[in-house]
């Protein structure tokens, strides 16, 4: 339970390889009276950057990502494509 007025971060770290394809986070709403903003961030391993997108800001490197969604009430997907680089 994350108390009214609190942040809570979450963080995964995931092992295993990067394959080329799009990689799909879904992210469903939530019952809340206040939506929250949501700020997820993404990085690869050296040698693999993300392709540009319209909806996810990339850092100059690549190899970073990031999506945000400000007032969040509506289910969001983030797509990211990882390319070798």
């Amino acid at each position: 339970t994350v108390p009214p007025g609190a942040t809570l971060t979450l963080e995964f770290d995931v092992a295993g390889s990067v394959e080329p394809g799009t990689y799909r986070l879904e992210l469903p709403r939530q019952p809340v009276v206040n939506p929250d903003d949501v700020h997820v961030e993404v990085s690869l391993p050296p040698g693999w950057r993300f392709e540009q997108s319209e909806r996810v800001g990339v850092d100059p490197d690549g190899r970073r990502a990031t999506f945000d969604v400000a007032g969040f009430d509506r289910d969001a997907t983030l797509e990211l494509t990882p390319e070798r680089g």
